[in-house]
C-alpha cells in the first residue's frame, strides 16, 4: 500500500484539515481521525462524528498537477462514484452469508436496507486557475449506539449493528484502501466507463421515478443509469433524457 496515514485522535474536519494543508502533503496521503467536531457532508451539512469507533478519513490525491486535459477533467468527476464502489465492494465482504442490501444512492451516499451507513465529499482545491489536488472525504458507520444514530436526522444504520458485533477499525481502513487504490489507478488509465456497469448494478432507485433537485430546478423522471462519463441518466416525461452531474436524490 502507497498510502501515508496521518492520524488525528479529535479535529475539527479531515475534509477542512486536508484541503488547508493540501500543500504541504504529498499525493495518497490519507487524514485519519477518531473524531470530528465539526464534521461536514455535502452543502455543509453536519456529520455526526462523536463516535471514536466509526471511521472518519480524508484522502489527498494530485493527479493533475501538469495536465488539465478534458479526459483527466472527466475522471475527477467521477472520483465520487469510484470511491462509493470501493466502499460497497468492502461491506459487501462484511455482508456475505446475509440478506442485506447494499445500494449507492446517486450522488455520494451508500446505503443498506434503505439506511445509510457511509457517506462521501469530494472537493477540489484550485489556487488561480490552477487545480492543485483533491481531497476525498469518507465516513463510515461502523460502530455506532442507537441513541447516536437517532441524532443523525436520516434512516441511518452502522455496521455493528447490523452484524451484532465489533467491527475492527484498522482492518476496514486496510481493505478499503487497498480497493481504493485499485479503482483510482484503473479510473485513471481507462476512465469511468470500466465502472459504469458495476455501478448501475447497485444504483438505488433503478428503473423508478425519483426527484433531483439541483442549484437550478428540481427534475423527475424515470432513471436509467449513468452514462461513461458518471452522469446521471434521467428519462423525462417528453421522452428526452436528462444528463445531471450534480445535485442530490429528494422524496
Amino acid at each position: 500500500m502507497t498510502f501515508n496515514l496521518l492520524r488525528f485522535k479529535v479535529i475539527d474536519s479531515t475534509n477542512t484539515y486536508a484541503l488547508k494543508y493540501l500543500h504541504q502533503y504529498a499525493d495518497k496521503t490519507v487524514v485519519v481521525a477518531d473524531q470530528q467536531t465539526k464534521g461536514r457532508g455535502r452543502f455543509d451539512r453536519r456529520w455526526v462524528s462523536d463516535s471514536v469507533n466509526n471511521l472518519y478519513m480524508s484522502i489527498i490525491l494530485k493527479p493533475l498537477v501538469s495536465d488539465h486535459t478534458v479526459e483527466s477533467q472527466k475522471k475527477i468527476m467521477t472520483i465520487t462514484p469510484m470511491t462509493s464502489l470501493a466502499l460497497a465492494e468492502v461491506l459487501q465482504k462484511y455482508f456475505q452469508d446475509t440478506n442485506f442490501k447494499l445500494k449507492i444512492k446517486w450522488p455520494n451516499d451508500v446505503l443498506v436496507d434503505e439506511q445509510k451507513i457511509a457517506g462521501i465529499l469530494a472537493e477540489t482545491k484550485v489556487k488561480g486557475n490552477v487545480f492543485t489536488g483533491i481531497v476525498v472525504g469518507v465516513g463510515i458507520n461502523l460502530d455506532m449506539s442507537e441513541k447516536d444514530l437517532a441524532e443523525v436526522g436520516q434512516p441511518a444504520t452502522a455496521l455493528n449493528i447490523l452484524l451484532q458485533k465489533k467491527i475492527d477499525k484498522e482492518i476496514f481502513l486496510k481493505e478499503f484502501l487497498e480497493i481504493f487504490e485499485r479503482n483510482y489507478e484503473l479510473l485513471w488509465k481507462k476512465g469511468f466507463a470500466e465502472f459504469r456497469s458495476v455501478y448501475e448494478q447497485k444504483l438505488h432507485n433503478l428503473g423508478q421515478r425519483i426527484f433531483i433537485k439541483t442549484s437550478k430546478a428540481v427534475y423527475t423522471g424515470v432513471l436509467e443509469g449513468v452514462d461513461a462519463e458518471g452522469a446521471l441518466q434521467l428519462r423525462q416525461d417528453d421522452g428526452n433524457l436528462k444528463l445531471l452531474y450534480s445535485g442530490e436524490e429528494i422524496g
